[in-house]
């Protein structure tokens, strides 16, 4: 008797500890049952990530509190997932995925879901799902993308010659200004040392300066002569 009341404990302890941790973390806990179609839990961290309480998150369609575009995703993965379990029931792995999901006040949060199928004690398959806000991050990744296509164009449209290249002294990437002035296919001249087409009379200077940049330098209004593609030379 004292057996089965200390296990009684045990359980006890363990569903606070879980409860605990669930009704406290940032990200939100979900099971979705697939039988069903519905959520059948989520964990009170949804008022924090999306405005809604439990009671209404819990009444909310699946899809339809995800983005169109998101929609579109989980409509298309859920049910390739869901075959795969079926013909694979003792295999759970874990489907990680961006998606955007509506909030109570309207707007779209960026959101990382974990999920992973399992059969329930009923038999009913479910989704047991994590989500995880990562707006922020989504919003550096797009600032970042929006830096970088800018770059792109300034580097792109530049008249001056414009280069990115190593200190062993090879092309990595150049804009066009080196093809319109010297003459020369771009492709032939990406990953050849650029050594190679430094006047003779600067080899010693532009490798000096190689230097100074290789120890962390900042060199600036440094300039050398470069071949074209006709054998003559030019500033």
């Amino acid at each position: 008797m004292s057996e089965i009341m200390n296990s009684n404990d045990d359980i006890t302890r363990s569903w606070e500890m879980y409860k605990l941790l669930a009704e406290n973390i940032q990200d939100v806990i979900w099971v979705y049952n697939v039988s069903l179609d519905k959520l059948t839990y989520i964990s009170p961290s949804v008022l924090r990530l999306r405005g809604f309480t439990v009671e209404e998150a819990l009444k909310e369609n699946l899809l339809e509190s995800l983005s169109p575009e998101s929609a579109k995703i989980v409509s298309k993965l859920l049910p390739e997932r869901f075959s795969y379990f079926i013909k694979n029931p003792s295999e759970h792995p874990y489907f990680i995925n961006e998606l955007q999901q509506k909030c109570k006040d309207g707007s779209l949060v960026w959101i990382e879901t974990t999920t992973q199928f399992q059969t329930a004690a009923n038999g009913d398959i479910e989704v047991l799902g994590v989500s995880r806000n990562v707006q922020k991050r989504k919003e550096a990744e797009l600032e970042f993308k929006n830096k970088n296509e800018e770059l792109e164009r300034f580097f792109s449209l530049a008249l001056d010659l414009l280069c990115i290249a190593d200190t062993d002294g090879y092309f990595h990437k150049l804009n066009k200004s080196w093809e319109n002035t010297l003459g020369y296919n771009l492709k032939d001249i990406v990953n050849t040392r650029f050594l190679d087409f430094v006047h003779p009379d600067d080899v010693k200077k532009t490798m000096d300066t190689m230097s100074r940049l290789s120890s962390g330098e900042q060199v600036l209004n440094f300039e050398n002569r470069y071949r074209a593609k006709d054998g003559s030379y030019k500033w």
